[in-house]
């Protein structure tokens, strides 16, 4: 399940209470450990104790550091190799002793509570390859290089347990927040778009506008509105019934996405009226994209059962403020209306060269040639 970088995000938000919990198992699981091999073998177990809560300690801190930081995945890939050079170490104290190999094992426990803190980072699938290379990494080594002294019986049953409790639990985060993020983009897509044409809402006009403003203003590219109005909709409704009226603006999103850039955005302006908010486009451009859009538009299939037409006003943002920029062309929609509809008017504005403008000009023209 490789995760997108939101549900990463979402991982992290709610960590910090998890953190707190495995953190508490793991003091839990180390002192019960530490009990039952002291009452097994008190000096060794007091030998081990050093070193074990040395490797808890060592866990610890670079799983909160991976959480502290604001680049979790790349500091926790670096951090993840702390547990394993931990592992390595004990296994080459091991081998270099006599003594019962229970203690040492049992320390490996702990490893995977710290992995699956700093993995919690990552996907699943990157989570379970990590959780089973720091299980299985010590037990290859000791049967490639070992000389007899690891208890692979032991080992196995401390530690293989210990993994699939820590991929079980990563399994269940990894749904949890799946689902929770999958419906976040749910709720912020209905926030964001008008259901019954797809387009973007008015309330989200002010956020992206601001944006392409700033952009432009950056830049030095120009920036278009463009408002399309379906003629006479309260006509339409009266004679088709409102089923009617939801064909023709059905009809005109449709066409709207069909003949519009990737880059140019499109918002339900209210009964059947929609604004393109066009980057990188000057008037020139605006004035051939509304020509574009009245050819379109008459040659549509549902147009002559409705018989209706639209009208469009233009206005490049040049020197105006983004509520000059709305005005100026809800007022050339205005004119529109008033010449007869069935046209589109251009919002008078000083026109200024831009050799940026002419390129983007010739890929839209060769776009539209095709």
């Amino acid at each position: 399940m490789n995760n997108p970088t939101g549900l990463q995000q979402d991982q992290f938000r709610d960590l910090s209470a998890f953190s707190v919990w495995a953190t508490a198992l793991t003091g839990v699981l180390g002192a019960s450990f530490w009990i039952w091999d002291f009452s097994v073998d008190a000096l060794g177990a007091q030998t081990t104790a050093g070193f074990r809560l040395l490797m808890l300690i060592s866990g610890l801190i670079p799983t909160a550091i991976a959480h502290l930081s604001d680049k979790k995945a790349p500091l926790a890939a670096a951090l993840f190799a702390t547990p394993l050079v931990w592992s390595l170490l004990a296994l080459a104290s091991l081998l270099s002793t006599n003594g019962d190999t229970i203690y040492g094992t049992a320390s490996f426990v702990f490893l995977q509570i710290g992995g699956l803190l700093v993995l919690q980072c990552f996907s699943y699938r990157t989570a379970a390859i990590g959780h089973l290379l720091l299980a299985a990494l010590p037990q290859l080594a000791a049967a490639l290089f070992g000389n007899g002294h690891f208890d692979h019986g032991h080992y196995t049953t401390l530690v293989w347990p210990t993994v699939l409790l820590a991929l079980l639990i990563q399994n269940h985060l990894q749904a949890q927040y799946a689902s929770r993020h999958a419906l976040q983009e749910r709720l912020a897509k209905i926030a964001l778009t008008d259901p019954p044409t797809g387009a973007f809402n008015r309330h989200h006009f002010n956020e992206a506008a601001r944006n392409e403003v700033d952009r432009a203003k950056k830049t030095g590219l120009p920036l278009c509105l463009a408002l399309v109005d379906l003629d006479n909709l309260r006509a339409i409704n009266e004679s088709h019934g409102h089923a009617g009226g939801d064909i023709a603006i059905h009809a005109l999103a449709r066409l709207l996405h069909k003949s519009l850039r990737t880059s140019d955005l499109t918002f339900r302006w209210g009964g059947g009226v929609f604004l393109v908010l066009a980057p990188s486009t000057n008037a020139i451009q605006g004035r051939r994209l509304g020509e574009r859009l009245l050819k379109a538009w008459k040659e549509t299939e549902e147009t002559p059962a409705i018989g209706t037409t639209i009208s469009i006003g233009v206005a490049e943002m040049n020197s105006r403020t983004l509520q000059e920029l709305v005005e100026a062309t809800e007022s050339a929609l205005l004119e529109a209306k008033s010449k007869g509809r069935n046209c589109m008017i251009v919002a008078e504005t000083p026109v200024e060269t831009n050799p940026a403008v002419m390129a983007e000009d010739n890929s839209r023209e060769e776009k539209v040639s095709r």
